[in-house]
Protein backbone atom coordinates (compact mmCIF):
# COMPACT_ATOMS: atom_id res chain seq x y z
CA UNK A 1 0.00 0.00 0.00
CA UNK A 2 2.73 2.60 0.73
CA UNK A 3 4.12 1.99 -2.44
CA UNK A 4 0.91 2.46 -4.34
CA UNK A 5 1.33 5.85 -2.76
CA UNK A 6 4.36 7.14 -3.66
CA UNK A 7 4.20 7.92 -7.23
CA UNK A 8 0.95 10.06 -6.32
CA UNK A 9 3.97 12.09 -3.73
CA UNK A 10 6.21 12.24 -6.55
CA UNK A 11 3.43 14.36 -8.47
CA UNK A 12 2.77 16.68 -6.20
CA UNK A 13 5.87 18.33 -7.03
CA UNK A 14 5.35 19.63 -10.12
CA UNK A 15 1.39 21.85 -10.66
CA UNK A 16 -0.66 20.71 -13.58
CA UNK A 17 -2.69 24.05 -14.19
CA UNK A 18 1.15 25.46 -14.78
CA UNK A 19 2.17 22.63 -16.86
CA UNK A 20 -0.63 23.42 -19.14
CA UNK A 21 1.46 26.98 -20.20
CA UNK A 22 3.92 25.17 -21.27
CA UNK A 23 6.94 27.45 -20.00
CA UNK A 24 10.46 27.52 -20.96
CA UNK A 25 13.49 29.05 -20.72
CA UNK A 26 11.84 31.79 -22.25
CA UNK A 27 8.73 31.99 -20.34
CA UNK A 28 9.93 35.75 -18.86
CA UNK A 29 6.57 34.63 -16.12
CA UNK A 30 8.81 32.70 -14.71
CA UNK A 31 12.54 33.33 -15.81
CA UNK A 32 14.42 36.82 -16.51
CA UNK A 33 15.25 37.39 -19.99
CA UNK A 34 18.57 36.99 -20.94
CA UNK A 35 20.62 40.27 -21.78
CA UNK A 36 20.30 39.71 -25.04
CA UNK A 37 16.98 39.37 -24.89
CA UNK A 38 13.55 41.46 -23.97
CA UNK A 39 9.91 40.55 -22.74
CA UNK A 40 7.31 40.84 -25.07
CA UNK A 41 3.61 39.05 -24.07
CA UNK A 42 5.34 36.87 -21.57
CA UNK A 43 7.85 35.37 -24.11
CA UNK A 44 11.63 36.02 -23.95
CA UNK A 45 12.11 37.22 -28.02
CA UNK A 46 15.57 38.52 -28.93
CA UNK A 47 17.13 41.26 -29.39
CA UNK A 48 18.76 43.10 -32.41
CA UNK A 49 22.57 43.07 -32.22
CA UNK A 50 22.42 47.30 -31.84
CA UNK A 51 20.59 47.00 -29.50
CA UNK A 52 22.80 45.57 -26.82
CA UNK A 53 25.46 47.88 -25.11
CA UNK A 54 28.68 48.98 -27.34
CA UNK A 55 30.59 48.75 -23.89
CA UNK A 56 33.04 46.75 -24.69
CA UNK A 57 36.41 46.84 -26.63
CA UNK A 58 36.66 42.86 -27.10
CA UNK A 59 36.22 40.86 -30.14
CA UNK A 60 33.74 37.93 -29.64
CA UNK A 61 34.24 35.63 -33.00
CA UNK A 62 30.90 33.15 -34.05
CA UNK A 63 31.26 30.22 -35.96
CA UNK A 64 30.86 31.81 -39.14
CA UNK A 65 33.99 33.77 -38.68
CA UNK A 66 31.68 36.87 -38.12
CA UNK A 67 33.23 39.57 -35.17
CA UNK A 68 30.72 40.98 -32.76
CA UNK A 69 31.61 43.82 -30.43
CA UNK A 70 30.26 41.75 -27.19
CA UNK A 71 28.92 38.34 -26.32
CA UNK A 72 25.82 40.15 -25.94
CA UNK A 73 25.68 41.14 -29.73
CA UNK A 74 26.62 37.53 -30.55
CA UNK A 75 23.68 35.82 -28.81
CA UNK A 76 21.66 38.05 -30.15
CA UNK A 77 22.55 37.57 -33.83
CA UNK A 78 22.15 33.59 -32.66
CA UNK A 79 19.01 34.29 -31.46
CA UNK A 80 17.82 34.74 -35.15
CA UNK A 81 20.68 32.37 -36.63
CA UNK A 82 20.34 28.53 -34.70
CA UNK A 83 23.34 27.30 -36.93
CA UNK A 84 25.58 30.19 -35.64
CA UNK A 85 27.33 29.55 -32.44
CA UNK A 86 30.24 31.19 -29.68
CA UNK A 87 33.68 30.17 -30.34
CA UNK A 88 36.41 32.25 -28.99
CA UNK A 89 37.23 35.65 -27.81
CA UNK A 90 39.66 37.36 -29.76
CA UNK A 91 40.64 37.07 -33.55
CA UNK A 92 38.31 35.59 -36.28
CA UNK A 93 41.33 34.78 -38.52
CA UNK A 94 42.09 32.17 -36.78
CA UNK A 95 41.89 28.84 -38.82
CA UNK A 96 41.12 26.38 -36.17
CA UNK A 97 38.03 26.02 -34.54
CA UNK A 98 36.07 25.21 -31.34
CA UNK A 99 35.89 20.89 -32.20
CA UNK A 100 33.70 18.80 -30.38
CA UNK A 101 33.45 15.01 -31.03
CA UNK A 102 31.75 11.69 -29.82
CA UNK A 103 33.98 8.64 -29.63
CA UNK A 104 32.95 6.15 -30.74
CA UNK A 105 30.98 8.36 -33.19
CA UNK A 106 28.05 5.87 -33.65
CA UNK A 107 27.55 4.27 -30.26
CA UNK A 108 24.62 5.62 -27.71
CA UNK A 109 27.50 5.37 -25.02
CA UNK A 110 30.05 8.01 -26.07
CA UNK A 111 33.51 9.84 -24.67
CA UNK A 112 33.03 13.85 -25.34
CA UNK A 113 36.05 14.45 -27.50
CA UNK A 114 37.19 18.43 -27.26
CA UNK A 115 40.10 20.64 -29.58
CA UNK A 116 40.39 24.18 -28.68
CA UNK A 117 41.07 27.14 -30.50
CA UNK A 118 45.03 27.40 -30.79
CA UNK A 119 45.64 23.46 -29.45
CA UNK A 120 46.75 20.79 -31.55
CA UNK A 121 45.98 18.13 -28.49
CA UNK A 122 42.73 16.45 -28.58
CA UNK A 123 41.35 16.41 -24.94
CA UNK A 124 38.29 14.14 -23.45
CA UNK A 125 36.42 15.85 -20.67
CA UNK A 126 36.92 15.22 -17.45
CA UNK A 127 34.31 12.87 -15.20
CA UNK A 128 34.46 15.25 -12.53
CA UNK A 129 31.86 17.47 -12.22
CA UNK A 130 30.36 15.99 -15.06
CA UNK A 131 26.55 16.39 -14.51
CA UNK A 132 23.06 16.83 -16.69
CA UNK A 133 23.93 20.35 -17.08
CA UNK A 134 27.29 20.32 -19.09
CA UNK A 135 25.92 16.71 -20.86
CA UNK A 136 22.72 19.09 -21.43
CA UNK A 137 24.81 21.69 -23.33
CA UNK A 138 27.19 18.77 -25.76
CA UNK A 139 23.97 17.30 -26.93
CA UNK A 140 23.01 20.53 -27.95
CA UNK A 141 26.52 21.47 -29.39
CA UNK A 142 26.29 18.48 -31.49
CA UNK A 143 22.53 19.34 -32.81
CA UNK A 144 20.83 16.66 -30.88
CA UNK A 145 18.02 18.97 -30.08
CA UNK A 146 15.26 17.42 -32.58
CA UNK A 147 16.91 13.63 -32.75
CA UNK A 148 14.73 11.23 -34.50
CA UNK A 149 15.10 7.55 -33.49
CA UNK A 150 13.41 4.63 -35.21
CA UNK A 151 10.69 7.46 -37.00
CA UNK A 152 9.59 8.60 -33.37
CA UNK A 153 10.61 11.80 -31.06
CA UNK A 154 13.22 10.33 -28.71
CA UNK A 155 13.32 10.58 -25.38
CA UNK A 156 17.21 12.00 -25.44
CA UNK A 157 18.95 13.52 -22.89
CA UNK A 158 22.26 13.53 -21.43
CA UNK A 159 23.29 11.97 -17.98
CA UNK A 160 26.58 10.48 -16.80
CA UNK A 161 27.22 6.64 -18.07
CA UNK A 162 26.21 4.19 -15.45
CA UNK A 163 26.67 7.17 -13.07
CA UNK A 164 22.37 8.55 -12.60
CA UNK A 165 22.96 12.11 -10.98
CA UNK A 166 25.93 11.34 -8.85
CA UNK A 167 28.50 14.55 -9.43
CA UNK A 168 31.85 13.22 -8.35
CA UNK A 169 33.01 9.44 -9.53
CA UNK A 170 35.88 7.85 -10.01
CA UNK A 171 36.68 5.51 -12.37
CA UNK A 172 39.42 3.76 -13.85
CA UNK A 173 37.37 3.52 -17.65
CA UNK A 174 39.17 5.61 -19.95
CA UNK A 175 38.83 5.70 -23.93
CA UNK A 176 40.91 3.75 -26.23
CA UNK A 177 44.50 4.35 -26.76
CA UNK A 178 45.21 6.84 -24.19
CA UNK A 179 47.92 6.75 -21.91
CA UNK A 180 48.26 5.83 -18.16
CA UNK A 181 47.73 9.10 -16.78
CA UNK A 182 46.37 11.19 -20.02
CA UNK A 183 44.71 15.03 -19.17
CA UNK A 184 41.60 16.01 -19.26
CA UNK A 185 38.84 19.23 -19.49
CA UNK A 186 36.45 20.21 -16.64
CA UNK A 187 33.65 21.93 -17.97
CA UNK A 188 31.19 23.63 -15.76
CA UNK A 189 28.29 24.83 -17.48
CA UNK A 190 24.91 26.43 -16.70
CA UNK A 191 23.07 23.84 -18.66
CA UNK A 192 21.38 26.82 -20.84
CA UNK A 193 24.45 27.62 -23.11
CA UNK A 194 24.21 26.13 -26.78
CA UNK A 195 27.94 25.67 -26.92
CA UNK A 196 30.10 24.01 -25.14
CA UNK A 197 32.55 26.82 -26.24
CA UNK A 198 30.37 28.82 -23.42
CA UNK A 199 31.46 26.99 -20.52
CA UNK A 200 34.17 27.25 -18.27
CA UNK A 201 37.00 24.48 -19.56
CA UNK A 202 39.97 24.01 -17.31
CA UNK A 203 42.92 21.51 -18.21
CA UNK A 204 42.96 18.95 -15.58
CA UNK A 205 46.02 16.02 -15.14
CA UNK A 206 44.16 12.40 -14.27
CA UNK A 207 46.58 11.43 -11.55
CA UNK A 208 45.80 8.18 -9.29
CA UNK A 209 42.83 6.95 -9.06
CA UNK A 210 41.05 10.21 -10.63
CA UNK A 211 40.99 8.53 -14.35
CA UNK A 212 37.23 9.06 -15.43
CA UNK A 213 36.14 10.69 -18.03
CA UNK A 214 32.78 12.05 -19.46
CA UNK A 215 30.83 9.93 -21.74
CA UNK A 216 27.31 10.75 -23.15
CA UNK A 217 24.14 8.26 -23.05
CA UNK A 218 21.00 8.85 -24.82
CA UNK A 219 18.13 7.13 -23.95
CA UNK A 220 15.17 6.33 -26.41
CA UNK A 221 12.86 4.78 -23.88
CA UNK A 222 9.43 6.63 -23.10
CA UNK A 223 9.66 7.80 -19.65
CA UNK A 224 6.87 9.63 -17.58
CA UNK A 225 6.99 13.36 -18.08
CA UNK A 226 7.39 14.98 -21.30
CA UNK A 227 9.55 17.94 -21.95
CA UNK A 228 8.04 20.97 -23.81
CA UNK A 229 10.41 20.24 -26.60
CA UNK A 230 9.37 16.85 -26.66
CA UNK A 231 11.99 14.78 -24.79
CA UNK A 232 10.49 12.45 -22.46
CA UNK A 233 12.69 12.17 -18.87
CA UNK A 234 12.32 10.05 -15.16
CA UNK A 235 9.11 11.25 -13.12
CA UNK A 236 11.71 12.09 -10.22
CA UNK A 237 14.06 14.14 -12.45
CA UNK A 238 11.35 16.93 -12.12
CA UNK A 239 11.87 19.66 -9.58
CA UNK A 240 15.63 18.86 -8.61
CA UNK A 241 16.95 22.15 -9.84
CA UNK A 242 18.64 20.03 -12.76
CA UNK A 243 18.14 21.06 -16.55
CA UNK A 244 17.42 17.53 -17.45
CA UNK A 245 15.03 18.33 -20.32
CA UNK A 246 17.49 21.26 -22.26
CA UNK A 247 14.93 24.04 -21.89
CA UNK A 248 14.35 24.22 -18.23
CA UNK A 249 10.45 23.28 -18.70
CA UNK A 250 11.05 20.81 -15.32
CA UNK A 251 12.01 23.33 -13.40
CA UNK A 252 9.58 25.80 -14.23
CA UNK A 253 6.12 24.35 -12.15
CA UNK A 254 7.00 23.30 -8.80
CA UNK A 255 5.57 23.39 -5.56
CA UNK A 256 9.06 22.52 -3.99
CA UNK A 257 12.49 21.26 -5.35
CA UNK A 258 13.66 17.70 -4.86
CA UNK A 259 17.85 17.75 -3.12
CA UNK A 260 17.79 20.76 -1.48
CA UNK A 261 17.55 23.06 -4.58
CA UNK A 262 16.89 26.75 -4.21
CA UNK A 263 13.33 26.98 -4.79
CA UNK A 264 12.18 30.24 -5.90
CA UNK A 265 8.29 32.40 -5.62
CA UNK A 266 7.54 31.62 -8.98
CA UNK A 267 7.64 28.41 -8.62
CA UNK A 268 11.52 27.53 -9.99
CA UNK A 269 14.02 25.18 -8.79
CA UNK A 270 17.71 26.16 -9.16
CA UNK A 271 20.69 24.35 -8.03
CA UNK A 272 22.63 25.70 -5.31
CA UNK A 273 25.96 25.70 -6.85
CA UNK A 274 24.33 27.61 -9.71
CA UNK A 275 22.60 30.43 -8.03
CA UNK A 276 25.18 32.65 -7.93
CA UNK A 277 25.33 32.30 -11.46
CA UNK A 278 21.41 33.13 -11.42
CA UNK A 279 21.82 36.01 -9.01
CA UNK A 280 24.93 37.67 -10.85
CA UNK A 281 23.44 37.27 -13.66
CA UNK A 282 20.02 39.40 -12.53
CA UNK A 283 22.42 41.74 -10.18
CA UNK A 284 25.13 42.38 -11.83
CA UNK A 285 25.70 46.41 -10.97
CA UNK A 286 25.57 45.52 -7.03
CA UNK A 287 28.59 46.19 -4.91
CA UNK A 288 28.97 46.30 -1.58
CA UNK A 289 31.03 48.32 0.81
CA UNK A 290 33.29 47.21 3.31
CA UNK A 291 34.80 48.71 6.47
CA UNK A 292 37.04 47.24 8.89
CA UNK A 293 35.89 44.02 7.61
CA UNK A 294 32.34 44.81 7.58
CA UNK A 295 29.84 45.18 4.96
CA UNK A 296 28.32 48.65 5.73
CA UNK A 297 26.51 49.34 3.13
CA UNK A 298 25.62 48.50 -0.63
CA UNK A 299 26.36 50.37 -3.82
CA UNK A 300 25.70 50.45 -7.38
CA UNK A 301 28.10 50.18 -10.44
CA UNK A 302 27.36 52.65 -13.23
CA UNK A 303 30.63 52.44 -15.27
CA UNK A 304 34.15 52.75 -15.48
CA UNK A 305 35.56 52.75 -11.94
CA UNK A 306 32.76 54.56 -10.33
CA UNK A 307 30.00 53.49 -7.82
CA UNK A 308 26.83 55.38 -6.91
CA UNK A 309 25.97 55.01 -3.22
CA UNK A 310 24.18 57.06 -0.57
CA UNK A 311 26.20 59.86 1.31
CA UNK A 312 25.16 59.07 4.99
CA UNK A 313 26.84 55.67 3.98
CA UNK A 314 30.25 57.33 4.29
CA UNK A 315 32.63 60.22 5.41
CA UNK A 316 35.65 61.09 3.63
CA UNK A 317 37.88 61.10 6.68
CA UNK A 318 37.85 56.89 6.11
CA UNK A 319 38.29 56.74 2.21
CA UNK A 320 41.22 55.03 2.65
CA UNK A 321 39.67 52.46 4.72
CA UNK A 322 37.02 51.66 2.43
CA UNK A 323 37.07 48.85 0.07
CA UNK A 324 34.68 47.79 -2.89
CA UNK A 325 33.62 44.31 -3.18
CA UNK A 326 32.52 43.22 -6.53
CA UNK A 327 30.72 40.23 -7.43
CA UNK A 328 29.74 39.18 -3.85
CA UNK A 329 26.82 37.84 -3.30
CA UNK A 330 27.31 35.59 0.23
CA UNK A 331 29.23 38.08 2.74
CA UNK A 332 30.71 35.07 4.58
CA UNK A 333 30.77 32.56 1.83
CA UNK A 334 32.57 34.55 -0.86
CA UNK A 335 35.00 32.88 -2.90
CA UNK A 336 37.22 33.33 -5.99
CA UNK A 337 34.78 35.65 -7.93
CA UNK A 338 34.78 38.15 -5.48
CA UNK A 339 37.10 41.21 -6.35
CA UNK A 340 38.01 43.56 -4.07
CA UNK A 341 39.13 47.25 -4.89
CA UNK A 342 40.77 50.51 -2.99
CA UNK A 343 38.96 53.91 -3.63
CA UNK A 344 40.69 56.50 -5.38
CA UNK A 345 38.54 59.35 -4.28
CA UNK A 346 34.98 60.12 -2.51
CA UNK A 347 32.78 62.91 -3.19
CA UNK A 348 29.66 63.27 -1.21
CA UNK A 349 27.23 66.06 -2.88
CA UNK A 350 27.97 69.69 -1.16
CA UNK A 351 24.31 69.78 -0.07
CA UNK A 352 24.06 66.39 1.72
CA UNK A 353 21.65 67.57 4.77
CA UNK A 354 22.40 64.62 7.49
CA UNK A 355 19.45 65.72 9.90
CA UNK A 356 17.24 65.44 7.09
CA UNK A 357 18.69 62.84 4.40
CA UNK A 358 18.45 65.54 1.88
CA UNK A 359 21.02 65.16 -1.27
CA UNK A 360 22.30 61.88 0.11
CA UNK A 361 23.67 60.41 -2.69
CA UNK A 362 27.48 59.74 -3.28
CA UNK A 363 30.05 59.16 -5.65
CA UNK A 364 32.99 56.36 -4.80
CA UNK A 365 36.05 55.95 -7.50
CA UNK A 366 37.88 53.16 -7.69
CA UNK A 367 41.17 52.40 -7.98
CA UNK A 368 42.25 51.59 -11.36
CA UNK A 369 44.15 47.89 -10.78
CA UNK A 370 46.51 48.29 -13.49
CA UNK A 371 44.94 44.46 -15.06
CA UNK A 372 41.50 46.13 -16.03
CA UNK A 373 41.16 49.81 -17.47
CA UNK A 374 37.60 49.47 -16.62
CA UNK A 375 38.08 48.58 -12.91
CA UNK A 376 35.85 45.42 -13.13
CA UNK A 377 35.69 42.65 -15.42
CA UNK A 378 32.84 40.13 -16.80
CA UNK A 379 31.32 39.32 -13.70
CA UNK A 380 29.83 43.16 -13.61
CA UNK A 381 27.92 45.17 -15.78
CA UNK A 382 26.84 48.72 -14.71
CA UNK A 383 23.17 50.15 -14.37
CA UNK A 384 22.57 52.88 -16.63
CA UNK A 385 22.10 56.35 -14.92
CA UNK A 386 18.48 57.70 -15.98
CA UNK A 387 18.76 61.49 -17.42
CA UNK A 388 14.68 62.67 -16.68
CA UNK A 389 12.55 62.27 -13.77
CA UNK A 390 9.89 61.14 -16.21
CA UNK A 391 11.29 57.50 -17.11
CA UNK A 392 9.58 55.81 -14.63
CA UNK A 393 5.98 56.74 -12.78
CA UNK A 394 4.13 55.96 -9.57
CA UNK A 395 3.15 51.74 -10.57
CA UNK A 396 5.86 50.89 -12.04
CA UNK A 397 7.46 47.94 -10.76
CA UNK A 398 11.12 48.07 -9.31
CA UNK A 399 13.62 45.68 -7.62
CA UNK A 400 15.70 46.26 -4.50
CA UNK A 401 18.81 44.33 -2.96
CA UNK A 402 20.80 44.35 -0.23
CA UNK A 403 22.65 43.10 3.21
CA UNK A 404 20.31 44.54 4.87
CA UNK A 405 18.30 43.34 7.99
CA UNK A 406 15.64 40.59 7.37
CA UNK A 407 12.33 39.37 8.93
CA UNK A 408 12.33 40.26 12.75
CA UNK A 409 15.85 42.03 12.15
CA UNK A 410 17.72 39.22 11.40
CA UNK A 411 21.13 39.88 9.75
CA UNK A 412 21.29 38.73 6.43
CA UNK A 413 24.54 37.18 4.59
CA UNK A 414 23.36 36.10 1.49
CA UNK A 415 22.07 39.02 -0.84
CA UNK A 416 18.09 39.12 -0.82
CA UNK A 417 16.14 41.00 -3.63
CA UNK A 418 12.64 41.55 -4.00
CA UNK A 419 9.75 43.24 -6.32
CA UNK A 420 8.32 46.87 -5.41
CA UNK A 421 5.93 49.31 -6.99
CA UNK A 422 6.71 53.39 -6.92
CA UNK A 423 4.05 55.09 -5.04
CA UNK A 424 2.62 58.63 -5.28
CA UNK A 425 2.07 60.93 -2.74
CA UNK A 426 4.58 59.83 -0.03
CA UNK A 427 4.55 63.79 0.85
CA UNK A 428 1.48 63.46 2.67
CA UNK A 429 2.86 60.05 4.50
CA UNK A 430 5.94 61.92 5.32
CA UNK A 431 4.49 65.33 5.83
CA UNK A 432 7.68 67.93 5.92
CA UNK A 433 10.37 65.17 5.46
CA UNK A 434 9.74 63.96 2.10
CA UNK A 435 11.96 66.71 0.29
CA UNK A 436 12.95 67.29 -3.81
CA UNK A 437 14.83 64.28 -5.15
CA UNK A 438 13.31 62.06 -2.73
CA UNK A 439 11.25 59.39 -4.16
CA UNK A 440 9.59 56.50 -2.41
CA UNK A 441 8.42 53.01 -2.71
CA UNK A 442 7.10 49.75 -1.50
CA UNK A 443 4.31 47.42 -1.36
CA UNK A 444 0.93 48.59 0.12
CA UNK A 445 1.51 45.72 3.06
CA UNK A 446 4.72 46.63 3.74
CA UNK A 447 5.98 42.70 3.22
CA UNK A 448 8.40 43.89 1.04
CA UNK A 449 10.67 46.50 2.12
CA UNK A 450 14.67 47.74 1.92
CA UNK A 451 15.95 47.96 5.72
CA UNK A 452 19.10 48.61 7.96
CA UNK A 453 22.34 47.27 6.00
CA UNK A 454 20.41 47.75 2.59
CA UNK A 455 21.64 51.48 2.08
CA UNK A 456 23.33 52.92 -0.66
CA UNK A 457 22.25 50.26 -2.27
CA UNK A 458 20.19 49.99 -6.11
CA UNK A 459 16.44 50.51 -6.47
CA UNK A 460 16.46 49.16 -10.71
CA UNK A 461 14.12 49.80 -12.97
CA UNK A 462 13.58 47.89 -16.25
CA UNK A 463 12.80 50.09 -19.52
CA UNK A 464 10.34 48.71 -22.35
CA UNK A 465 13.61 47.52 -24.05
CA UNK A 466 15.07 45.23 -20.89
CA UNK A 467 17.42 48.22 -19.78
CA UNK A 468 17.95 48.61 -16.41
CA UNK A 469 18.30 52.11 -14.66
CA UNK A 470 18.73 52.76 -11.27
CA UNK A 471 15.98 55.03 -10.52
CA UNK A 472 16.78 55.09 -6.51
CA UNK A 473 19.62 54.77 -4.04
CA UNK A 474 18.46 53.29 -0.75
CA UNK A 475 18.34 56.49 1.79
CA UNK A 476 15.99 55.92 4.64
CA UNK A 477 12.70 54.88 6.54
CA UNK A 478 10.68 54.96 9.69
CA UNK A 479 10.92 51.65 10.07
CA UNK A 480 11.28 48.39 8.17
CA UNK A 481 8.36 46.34 6.47
CA UNK A 482 5.48 48.38 8.41
CA UNK A 483 2.30 48.83 5.75
CA UNK A 484 1.94 52.78 5.22
CA UNK A 485 5.70 53.44 5.99
CA UNK A 486 7.36 52.70 2.18
CA UNK A 487 11.12 53.02 2.21
CA UNK A 488 12.49 56.32 1.03
CA UNK A 489 14.97 56.50 -1.88
CA UNK A 490 17.51 59.19 -3.43
CA UNK A 491 15.78 59.57 -6.89
CA UNK A 492 18.91 59.76 -9.04
CA UNK A 493 17.86 61.00 -12.60
CA UNK A 494 17.34 64.73 -10.29
CA UNK A 495 21.33 63.89 -10.08
CA UNK A 496 22.33 63.24 -13.71
CA UNK A 497 23.63 66.83 -14.39
CA UNK A 498 25.52 66.25 -10.94
CA UNK A 499 26.63 62.83 -11.71
CA UNK A 500 28.03 63.81 -15.20
CA UNK A 501 29.72 66.46 -13.71
CA UNK A 502 31.96 64.64 -12.14
CA UNK A 503 32.24 61.18 -14.08
CA UNK A 504 32.18 62.56 -17.16
CA UNK A 505 28.57 62.38 -19.64
CA UNK A 506 30.16 60.27 -22.30
CA UNK A 507 31.20 57.84 -19.79
CA UNK A 508 27.55 57.46 -18.36
CA UNK A 509 25.56 58.18 -21.69
CA UNK A 510 26.76 55.73 -23.89
CA UNK A 511 25.28 53.19 -21.82
CA UNK A 512 21.84 54.88 -22.46
CA UNK A 513 22.12 55.22 -26.44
Amino acid sequence: RVQQVQPVEQKTYLIKECLSHKFTLNSCKKVFCQPWQRCVDGDCICKIPYQCPKNSTLTICATNKRPFRNYCQLKSYECQHSDVRFMNKGNCNSEENFHISLEPENSTESFVQVKLVNHTKELYLCNSGWSAHEANVVCRHLGFSDFLCNGNISCLFCLHCHRGAERHVNTSEAPEPTSDSPDCLQATCRGTETSLAECTLIKRSQVNGDKGFARVVCYTTPREFRCVNGKCIPLNETCNGINDCGDLSDELCCKECRDGSFHCKSDVCIPREHLYDFLQSQFPWQVAIRDNEKVICGGIYIGGCWILTAAHCVRSSRVNHYLIWTGLLDTIKYGSRVETFRLKQLIIHENYNASSYWNDIALLEMRNSGAHKTCLVDNSFPACVPWSEYMFRPGQECKVSGWGLGDDFAKQYELKWGYINLLPNCSDLYKGRFLSGMECAGTHDGSIDACKGDSGGPLVCLDSDNVAYVWGVVSWGDSCGVPESPGVYTKVATYFDWISRHVGRSLISRYNV
